[in-house]
């Protein structure tokens, strides 16, 4: 796996910097974050934004730093994964930041990122519901610590949001994420005929 901190994005795409710049800002600004660093991890379907925060207080949540960061600064990239720290070194070199984040924050599983506009609306939807820093399309619900009344919240919300009436047992029974965003794929296609 590579990293790649906003330092070395100077070289490649200044314009990498600035956006990494303003990210770590509006991060900054949000009441329960004392300070902030973004850098990308990954190569080609495995890339993937990341945030370490360092909380102001021990009961932050990334779900409420999502959708504050989604209604206070719409226009700014939400990281993909957002890890907690207490401490940020920003001296630190893009092989310690590696070392750090393998050590205290890699998944076991793979992550493969979302291939629709359905699985990119379930990586948001479960990042609101679960505690989970990551989320990958072949992510299952309950192993992220998903349960039967989140599943009853992700069921209002996709009816509500994508207007697709989906049983509640298939949703109880469809748990991997790609699974599911095939599933409402199909509904949706069913009702158009």
């Amino acid at each position: 796996m590579n990293i790649v901190d906003y330092k070395n994005e100077i070289v490649i795409d200044k314009g990498k910097k600035i956006e990494y710049q303003n990210i770590e800002f509006e991060l900054k600004c949000l009441h329960d974050v004392e300070d902030a660093q973004v850098f990308r991890i990954g190569q080609n379907l495995t890339e993937r934004l990341v945030a370490l925060l360092v909380p102001e207080n021990e009961g932050i949540s990334i779900s409420n730093i999502r959708r504050n960061l989604r209604e206070k600064s719409p226009h700014i990239v939400i990281p993909e994964e957002i890890n907690i720290v207490y401490h940020i070194d920003k001296n630190r070199t893009d092989g310690e930041l590696l070392e750090i984040y393998n050590k205290l924050f890699k998944h076991q599983s793979n992550y493969t990122r979302p291939q629709n506009p359905v699985e990119d609306y379930l990586v948001k939807l479960w990042g609101e519901l679960i505690p989970a820093t990551r989320i990958s399309r072949d992510d299952d619900f309950y192993t992220l610590g998903g349960h039967s009344l989140l599943v009853a919240k992700m069921h209002f919300s996709i009816e509500r949001d994508m207007g697709v009436g989906i049983d509640f047992e298939v949703m109880l029974k469809t748990s991997k994420l790609s699974e599911l965003a095939n599933s409402i794929l199909t509904i949706k296609r069913e009702e158009i005929l």
